[in-house]
């Protein structure tokens, strides 16, 4: 169930990418980034009313940061955006994820049952990888930087994620989406501000005169981070990164299908690999635990 789960909510980010790509072009990335945050934290804020924590106890300052590498992943996305393909950005995102999930669940940081990567899940890593080659490449243009700062999304996204679901444990999953998005919103209007000189006010306005469907990206931002949340305790962080991945690169493949009419071979043939790889790594664990049990 916590897979298909995983899946699901990689299945929402496409929508969300698809929805926010569209606004992006109508209003600009920045303008886009601001709208979409905001939204978002209202839409948390009133699913997260009435809400109780689950815990009393104060907690660090430094939980409530997972905001910050959200909107610091929204960044390094633009940044990339145009100087490789959208296929690369995503491979190049998994394969930071699944590196530092590997770490995260090999050392068992942030209090998470350690799960050792063995030469079995080398294997699995190194067919996921060759799907990613597939997904990537050709890659075109000035890439290096595009490709450095993709790396780095994939930390931010794990970092983000661990982040959310410890505040998610202490107070509730709708508490910790409201503060999430609440420190992603003044993240990337300071970002706006300091790198692009954003006018917020003027991109606050365009508001009430965009088309409501280009604005329910956050309704699914919502949902993905309620899922994530929910899900990360419960598995192992490499297989709900992989299993968000498969859930978005099919569904991106429906999706251009039905919107644009293109279906895709190379990302059809790397999502199979990547999910191929996967399979492997879920069978070499089963394998392991009923040795352990015999």
């Amino acid at each position: 169930m916590n897979y298909f789960l995983s899946a699901a909510a990689g299945a929402v980010v496409a929508v969300m990418i698809s929805i926010n790509g569209v606004l992006s072009n109508a209003v600009g990335i920045q303008e886009a980034a601001i709208i979409f945050c905001l939204i978002s934290l209202i839409v948390s804020l009133i699913i997260s009313i009435g809400k109780q924590s689950a815990s009393k106890e104060k907690l660090p300052l430094w939980m409530y940061t997972a905001g910050i590498f959200n909107a610091l992943t929204i960044w390094f996305n633009n940044l990339a955006f145009g100087k490789i393909t959208v296929s690369a950005i995503l491979a190049i995102s998994l394969l930071g994820q699944a590196v530092v999930s590997a770490v995260v669940d090999h050392y068992g940081f942030f209090g998470i049952e350690k799960q050792r990567f063995d030469t079995f899940k080398l294997v699995g890593f190194i067919i996921v990888s060759l799907g990613l080659l597939v997904l990537t490449f050709p890659v075109e243009g000035d890439a290096l930087f595009a490709v450095v700062i993709t790396l780095l999304t994939g930390f931010c996204v794990v970092l983000s994620r661990f982040l959310n679901a410890e505040v998610a444990k202490k107070r509730s999953l709708q508490v910790s989406v409201a503060w999430n998005f609440f420190v992603a919103s003044l993240s990337m209007i300071v970002i706006s501000l300091a790198f692009y000189r954003t006018d917020v006010p003027a991109a606050l306005r365009m508001v009430p005169r965009i088309d409501p469907l280009l604005l329910s990206g956050a309704l699914f931002a919502v949902a993905s981070i309620l899922i994530t949340n929910y899900v990360s305790p419960r598995i192992a962080s490499y297989y709900l990164t992989l299993f968000l991945f498969i859930g978005q690169i099919f569904t991106g493949l429906i999706l251009d299908i039905i919107l644009v009419g293109v279906f895709s071979i190379r990302n059809f043939s790397g999502g199979v690999i990547v999910l191929i790889g996967l399979i492997f790594n879920l069978y070499c664990d089963k394998v392991g635990k009923n040795k352990q049990l015999a």
